[in-house]
């Protein structure tokens, strides 16, 4: 539960996740709206925010199971970064002042 903690009960962490989520949605109405015949890199922008852990989920998306594996490489990726974050915060906060 502290983990959870350190993830979700600080700003930087929500302000990091609500911009993981603001990024996630952009790119998924970019993909949905997108009608042209060439590519759309779009999705690259959710790997990018949520480097480095979500590039676990790009060796993996050859299989079946590919895109579901690289969305929970994402997921994993962001929750990772914002007990990162978090842990930072804690870290600050504790360290006396000179």
């Amino acid at each position: 539960m502290r983990i959870l903690r350190l993830a979700f009960d600080n700003w930087f962490s929500r302000a990091y996740l609500a911009g993981v989520a603001v990024v996630t949605a952009l790119v998924t109405v970019s993909l949905v709206t997108w009608d042209q015949p060439d590519a759309n890199l779009a999705g690259i922008w959710v790997i990018l925010v949520t480097l480095p852990f979500s590039l676990l989920g790009i060796v993996a998306t050859d299989s079946a199971a590919g895109p579901a594996v690289l969305m929970a490489a994402v997921v994993l990726g962001a929750v990772i970064n914002a007990t990162a974050i978090g842990g930072l915060v804690a870290l600050v906060r504790r360290r006396p002042a000179r």
